[in-house]
């Protein structure tokens, strides 16, 4: 699908079936506890998203960086499936991917000091101690589970 949009960056078709492609990847590795699959996968989504929403710009470089970030969840997914960790490069690679995606969908901390660099960005203010108060609300309707929604995810 990213090589198909090269191809024609205004086909909708393509675009929102992509944006597809990463929330399932997203969603269904939530529903397993794939932790690392959803935190970068979110980001890709982001960027997919706002692209979508016309706010960002397919261009040469966010394609190049998308065909990227779609090598690193194939290698995230095989590290799933061959049962096995990952080297310590594969932490590095994925932080660096995330700080562009970040960089290129307009997170102001891109090159921030977000070790992870996997959680996503809040306004929350920083308090005099350097904490952040977070005050979240969430409410799931009856079907929640039963569609298949990991909450904590």
């Amino acid at each position: 699908l990213l090589l198909q949009l090269e191809g024609a960056p205004d086909d909708r078709e393509v675009l929102d079936a992509l944006f597809r492609s990463a929330h399932t990847i997203k969603g269904s590795a939530g529903i397993f506890g794939l932790d690392r699959i959803v935190e970068f996968t979110h980001h890709v989504e982001t960027l997919l998203d706002l692209v979508r929403a016309g706010k960002r710009t397919l261009t040469p470089l966010v394609s190049t960086l998308l065909l990227r970030c779609n090598d690193q969840i194939r290698a995230l997914v095989r590290t799933v499936h061959d049962g096995g960790g990952e080297d310590a490069d594969a932490g590095t690679i994925r932080r660096d991917l995330v700080d562009q995606l970040r960089a290129a969908y307009g997170d102001a901390r891109a090159a921030g000091p977000d070790v992870t660099g996997m959680s996503p960005s809040s306004a929350a203010p920083v308090a005099a101690t350097g904490t952040r108060r977070y005050d979240v609300c969430v409410e799931f309707g009856a079907d929640t589970f039963r569609n298949g929604m990991d909450p904590l995810a």
